[in-house]
């Protein structure tokens, strides 16, 4: 029967089973050998972002995996137009940079990466794109080759992966299998590796940007802070400490300096400095063209060395003298319409950078630029100033004469009368006026001179009243009857005050003064006083027009007046400031209709006096 089994038949059967077990023994070795594999380069790939790491892991499996004697991977070049081989095993580095950058299409890699086809050859040799100049630079013997490419997540190939000599045969399909799910493992390797590249590349980059941002905004922000000095602070020296203090800070350097020219001699004069010579810098002078800075100064051009012991230009003389080393500098001249004002310079920038560079001399020109606009704007004021002084000095020299005018006139007066006088007791009458209107007179200048320089001096002694008004109005009563002017005293005090006479009888004769200047023919000027508590208080009223709204809130400040035809608005400055000498209060109420009141507030019994001062008032 032919169905019927024999032994010879049955011993062959179970000799093809065993086969078959051992075959599938031998591919469930290899397929745990292959996931070994994957689950190690996945590790691999888990603790390491370095990508030579991970590709050296990625082709030892390779090679190991295949039964290789050795693999080489290669990548594109940035120019697509060249393989160069990141990982090859069995070569020095200086064989990989120099022998193995193939062009695309040469050799059997090459014509991988152009065409993206697997190539499985049994002997090298006998392909025509084998090049075999490589084994003869080596030494080598290439015999079977297996050759595939690595394409990204967009398909694109990327590199090609090859395996070298199959150390047991040749390299079979399922080789063929293996290298494409390691070179995929690969690929990802690779992008993720250029991806994360690329991103660390961006973040430097954006912090790149955001610390020059940064700095610049520093730097605008101190420009800015610059330029308000600059506007709001008047002198000049301070203004020109702290651009220095705030230029060294944006421009951080150990030591500094501003120098301007001397108009007279020209030398350049250090007018602030810092650093740990700054007070023996303050005192030196230099002469046109000495040391940098007075190249600077006399060049108009600016100056950037970061080797200054071997700049021709350094005055080693003067930095040893002050026990300076200095290695960096700085310098700019100051310029204002063309002309070189002096030169700011900076000196040893602070680390990290340790070196100036063409940014920091853009900000440190633009700084002088600040510094010329302070220099100019200080020049204008003492202009200014002295234009003040001298229109000052016209005004107070126009209101002295007329001051002078009365008592004048009353020395001309009596002196007229003395000469058709007789009597020698009308004489000497006439000669006692004369005498005291040229007191008044001396007294006069003396006040003056002394509110010009600023000085306070009063000389408190007990006085009448009642005597103190009846000389007054001797002087007085003439003037108003020559303008048809009404003349009133109310004492309703008329008892003792201390009190400095002389410059109280100023104050009385201004303000009597003023409203005679405004009050028509007919008007009315009436002086009262009263005890109020421990005060004398004296009121000085006119049914005149007013005082003007616009100069109201400064009645009182110098070279302040409107109407008067002789004024020059020093009258009610200096009345302001005797009141205030002897510790007492003025106001005014004002009106167009009712004419205007000044209300002084005397302590009777007086207060300790101001002390002399040499304080100076502009």
């Amino acid at each position: 029967m032919g169905n019927e089994w024999s032994p010879e038949s049955g011993g062959e059967d179970i000799e093809s089973l065993r086969q078959r077990v051992r075959l599938l023994e031998t591919r469930l070795g290899e397929s745990n050998a292959q996931l070994v594999a994957i689950q190690e380069m996945g590790a691999a790939l888990g603790s390491t972002i370095n990508l030579d790491r991970i590709l050296a892991v990625i082709l030892s499996k390779i090679t190991e995996l295949l039964g290789a004697d050795r693999s080489t991977l290669f990548l594109l070049d940035e120019s697509r137009q060249f393989l160069v081989a990141k990982i090859a095993q069995g070569l020095d580095i200086g064989e990989r940079d120099n022998e193995l950058k193939l062009p695309i299409g040469e050799g059997i890699a090459g014509w991988v990466a152009k065409t993206g086809n697997t190539v499985n050859i049994k002997d090298a040799y006998r392909d025509k794109r084998f090049n075999p100049s490589r084994d003869r630079q080596s030494g080598y013997r290439t015999t079977s080759m297996l050759c595939q490419p690595m394409r990204n997540y967009r398909h694109e190939i990327i590199g090609v992966v090859q395996a070298l000599n199959k150390q047991s045969g040749y390299f079979t399909v399922d080789d063929e299998r293996m290298l494409a799910a390691l070179s995929t493992q690969a690929a990802i390797s690779v992008e993720n590796s250029q991806l994360y590249v690329s991103m660390m590349a961006k973040n430097i980059e954006l912090q790149d940007a955001k610390e020059k941002l940064q700095q610049k905004t520093e730097e605008q922000d101190a420009l800015l802070r610059i330029e308000e000095v600059v506007s709001t602070v008047l002198d000049l020296d301070s203004v020109l400490e702290r651009v220095l203090e705030r230029a060294s800070q944006i421009i951080p350097s150990e030591a500094g300096s501003i120098l301007l020219k001397d108009r007279t001699t020209n030398q350049l004069v250090f007018r602030t400095s810092r650093g740990p010579s700054a007070d023996a810098v303050k005192r030196l002078k230099l002469e046109p063209g000495t040391g940098i800075v007075g190249w600077v100064a006399q060049t108009g051009k600016s100056v950037l060395t970061n080797d200054v012991a071997n700049d021709p230009r350094h005055a080693k003389g003067i930095a040893e003298t002050l026990g300076m080393r200095v290695h960096t500098a700085i310098c700019v001249p100051i310029i204002a319409h063309q002309e070189v004002l002096g030169a700011i310079q900076l000196l040893d920038r602070k680390r990290p950078k340790g070196q100036y560079t063409e940014d920091d001399l853009k900000l440190l020109t633009l700084i002088s630029g600040q510094v010329a606009k302070a220099i100019e704007a200080a020049h204008a004021r003492d202009e200014l100033i002295n234009q003040n002084r001298m229109i000052a000095i016209g005004q107070m020299l126009s209101g002295i004469l007329h001051d002078f005018r009365t008592p004048m006139t009353v020395v001309r007066g009596n002196v007229q009368l003395m000469e058709r006088e007789n009597d020698p007791i009308e004489r000497r009458h006439h000669r006692a006026i004369i005498e005291t209107q040229i007191r008044h007179l001396d007294t006069m200048t003396r006040e003056v001179l002394a509110y010009a320089r600023g000085e306070k001096n009063l000389l408190l002694r007990t006085v009448h009243l009642n005597s103190f008004f009846a000389e007054a109005m001797d002087v007085l009563r003439p003037e108003f009857a020559e303008r048809q002017v009404n003349l009133r005293v109310a004492l309703n005090y008329a008892g003792d005050i201390r009190m400095d006479d002389v410059k109280m009888r100023r104050v009385l004769f201004n303000l009597s003064r003023n409203a005679l200047e405004v009050l028509p023919a007919g008007g009315t000027f009436e002086v009262e006083t009263t005890l109020v508590g421990t005060d004398v208080v004296f009121r000085f009223s006119d049914n005149g027009p007013g005082i003007p709204e616009e100069i109201r809130d400064r009645l009182f400040e110098p070279f302040v007046t409107r109407g008067k035809q002789y004024g020059t608005g020093l009258g009610l400055a200096i009345v302001k400031r005797i009141v205030d000498e002897h510790h007492g209060t003025i106001k005014f109420e004002t009106s167009r209709l009712h004419g205007t009141s000044f209300v002084i507030s005397l302590p009777r019994f007086g207060d300790t006096p101001v002390q002399p001062s040499s304080d100076v008032t502009q």
